[in-house]
């Protein structure tokens, strides 16, 4: 949730700040944050490491006689600062934040673009000892604002900030790190004015009084481009620039009329290809075994199986099933017996009950996989694992389909005859009805690491 508001904030802010023109100001809570200390060994580095915290500590380290006799404590944040347009102009970059008692105390305040690297104790150490800027900090009171240095906004081109909070005196500083006082970066920047294709007065139109500015700048700085760029745009909404998704998966910027005629995916006015996320192509599996490189919502639509990102038709062998993963993709079986591996399954969203039809250590549902199965009678549903698997595992029944299920019956160890578990297997019984939908879904129960990844699952209905 916290992301959400995130995001949303800033598509709001970014909205206001290109369509004026003027000087403006946005504001950024963290994406990540975490505590760091020193051990008794690397007493001055930060090897320890605790996520979002409510409060965050600082201090420096002692050290006497290569004895550690504190150990060094920091704090840092992860921002995620949006792609701004060209030529903007920051003004001034503002870390402010809160102390919950009052501190007193110099420290440091270190920044780097991190790119995709990980919150861990290796950023940390980088950005403590390798910043690529930094400035002093005297922290005291109840609250803080310090400011950083404009060279690390030279380009905006956006991207992962990483902070990081230092105390070089022995006292210990806290930073609160909850809610509404948790540290927030601030920017302040003047953008450039943005208009539509064709709008060359910013009136938000595209009509004569444009066609008039092209005439009476002829050749200076306009020419034919500009003007058939008036002619093409004549009367059309003059929607502010914005991200588009082409079906290719790249991303160009331009408005919701040059979109829609490139086949691309308008994002909305004042969006950026950085940030959207655009859909990327992949392997699309069609039921004659053909394979397409199509994005995933034309993939659907056209009734193939979409293979995710990053898959290609050139390694995809379309004539093996997908691994029934997810709901969706569930194997439709009858009954029989059905050889599978988890090795590559991940765990699913899908809820589950422990609250089973028959008593036993029923566990998690992790690398989980799903059947769909039709009762062929009205009677006893069995779907059996038992001495045919080779880690522990847990079978869940729901009734239904995907969109609309409804568990009726789960377990884990089985009891058999003598009142003995099912050794790292599990089996269920549970009343059908004809003609009706099911889904199993077998998964590991997380004890222990499954011994091996495959097994053979047994169907009948009697």
């Amino acid at each position: 949730m916290k992301s959400i508001i995130f995001a949303t904030a800033i598509l709001v802010a970014i909205a206001a700040a290109q369509t004026s023109g003027a000087v403006q100001t946005l504001t950024f809570s963290s994406v990540e944050s975490a505590g760091f200390s020193g051990t008794g060994f690397y007493c001055c580095s930060p090897e320890t490491m605790t996520a979002e915290p409510s409060e965050i500590t600082a201090k420096t380290c002692n050290v006497q006689g290569s004895y550690c006799m504190g150990n060094q404590k920091s704090g840092a944040w992860i921002f995620e600062i949006p792609q701004l347009p060209p030529d903007t102009i920051f003004t001034s970059i503002r870390l402010t934040g809160h102390h919950p008692v009052s501190a007193t105390g110099w420290g440091s305040l270190g920044f780097r673009w991190i790119g995709d690297d990980a919150l861990s104790t290796d950023s940390a150490y980088t950005t403590m000892y390798y910043p690529d800027a930094a400035t002093s900090a005297f922290w005291s009171g109840t609250t803080f604002n310090y400011t950083a240095p404009l060279s690390m906004f030279a380009l905006p081109s956006g991207g992962r900030l990483m902070v990081v909070a230092r105390n070089d005196s022995s006292s210990l500083i806290t930073i609160s790190n909850a809610d509404d006082l948790a540290p927030v970066l601030t920017l302040t920047f003047d953008a450039p004015q943005i208009s539509c294709e064709g709008d060359m007065n910013y009136d938000r139109s595209v009509d004569v009084v444009d066609l008039l500015a092209i005439i009476s700048g002829w050749d200076n700085p306009y020419n034919v481009a500009d003007l058939l760029n008036v002619i093409e745009h004549w009367d059309s909404p003059c929607d502010l620039p914005g991200a588009c998704c082409l079906s290719d998966g790249t991303c160009m910027a331009t408005d919701a009329y040059d979109c829609e005629a490139a086949g691309g995916i308008w994002n909305g006015s004042d969006t950026f290809c950085s940030y959207v996320g655009c859909p990327q192509p992949g392997a699309c599996c069609m039921d004659d075994d053909s394979c397409a490189q199509l994005l995933p919502d034309v993939c659907e639509a056209e009734g193939g199986h979409h293979g995710g990102t990053g898959s290609h038709c050139i390694i995809t062998d379309c004539s093996i099933p997908p691994l029934n993963d997810e709901c969706v993709d569930a194997h439709v079986v009858s009954n029989g017996s059905f050889d599978f591996s988890i090795t590559e399954a991940t765990d699913s969203s899908d809820p589950y009950s422990y609250d089973c039809e028959i008593p036993g250590p029923f566990g998690w549902m992790e690398q989980d996989l799903w059947w769909a199965y039709e009762a062929t009678c009205t009677g006893t549903l069995t779907a059996d694992l038992c001495g045919a698997v080779g880690f522990n595992a847990d079978i869940v029944v729901y009734e239904g389909t995907c969109q609309d299920m409804m568990q009726i019956a789960c377990n884990g160890h089985y009891p058999g005859d003598g009142g003995e578990q099912c050794y790292l297997g599990a089996r269920v019984d549970t009343q059908v009805t004809a003609g009706t939908s099911y889904l199993i879904r077998v998964g590991f129960d997380g004890v222990q690491y499954p011994h091996e990844d495959y097994g053979t699952l047994s169907i009948s209905c009697e």
